[in-house]
């Protein structure tokens, strides 16, 4: 009895000893317009009114050809013109973008509903002072949609954290 206890013992120092490997932390791979990319939650605001639409959703994302100086601009539901998809340009390093009538790529019966025109757009990093109580990243820009011509709405926003306090 006494050797099976030994070996019993033996088999589990063993285990433990190769059990204890460790592993380097994982290196996470950003898209080449990161910080630019991303989910925000955004208001649209007519300077015009003072109108200001409830928080949506905004996603900012890298094209297919993952260019560092190409983004996708989304934009869903139907504040501030409604939804659209445009191509933008963007500088990283300095965390601005734009896109002059820019084709809206979301389509209507086949065809695209318009154009979209974003300017002074700017990622500003801990900008924004969430309701959780931490800093997120800030983004605001101009936008105007061909559909609702000569309205030029103000946006700003932050990136989604994911906490609860921080939804719309």
């Amino acid at each position: 009895m006494k050797k099976v206890k030994n070996i019993i013992l033996l088999c589990t120092v063993i285990f433990a000893l190769a059990s204890c490997e460790t592993y380097k932390d994982p290196v996470i791979e950003y898209s080449p317009v990161f910080p630019l990319s991303g989910e925000w939650i955004v208001r649209y605001i007519n300077p015009a009114t003072s109108d200001t639409t409830a928080f949506g959703t905004l996603t900012v994302t890298n094209t297919a050809s993952n260019s560092a100086t190409e983004i996708w601009v989304r934009k869903t539901g139907t504040t501030a013109g409604g939804a659209f998809t445009v191509k933008a340009t963007c500088n990283v390093p300095s965390l601005t973008f734009s896109v002059t009538n820019g084709t809206n790529t979301v389509l209507s019966k086949g065809v695209s509903v318009g154009t979209c025109t974003i300017t002074q757009g700017l990622v500003t990093l801990n900008g924004w002072s969430t309701n959780s109580g931490y800093k997120s990243d800030k983004i605001t820009f101009k936008l105007e949609d061909s559909r609702k011509p000569g309205i030029v709405y103000n946006a700003e926003g932050y990136r989604r954290t994911g906490w609860y306090d921080d939804e719309p």
